[in-house]
């Protein structure tokens, strides 16, 4: 069965939300793997959804579009290689939150880089 927030949010196919290690943090923090029709997918849609039905600190961070996400025999979502993956750029697209905007936008390679040496996450405010 869908989750919630995929019932409610045009283009949202698939979704699943895990959690990943960012340096020089303790705990994890929240990222999505979604599969999605861009041509549908309203980012700022996605956002209004979450931040109105989880508190401030549950909404993910980050976002990762696949075009399937993998399960086991039993429809469970595999995420290990996710969470290695982590917020990290490769062959997805790789999407970050801005509460600031009230959406999500495209993580870029300075960002990441900044992410990865300082552990800065003030882009999410």
């Amino acid at each position: 069965s869908k989750q919630w927030y995929q019932r409610r949010v045009r283009g949202v196919g698939e979704g699943c939300v895990y959690g990943i290690a960012v340096p020089h943090h303790n705990g994890r923090a929240g990222m999505m793997a979604l599969t999605v029709d861009q041509d549908k997918m309203d980012w700022a849609e996605l956002y209004e959804v979450l931040s109105s039905n989880l508190p401030s600190y549950a909404v993910p961070l980050f976002a990762r579009i696949k075009t399937s996400l993998e399960t086991t025999p039993t429809f469970k979502y595999l995420t290990a290689k996710l969470k290695e993956d982590g917020f990290r750029i490769k062959s997805d697209i790789v999407y970050h939150v801005s509460h600031s905007l009230k959406t999500y936008l495209p993580m870029t390679q300075r960002l990441q880089n900044s992410i990865m040496e300082s552990g800065d996450l003030s882009f999410t405010k």
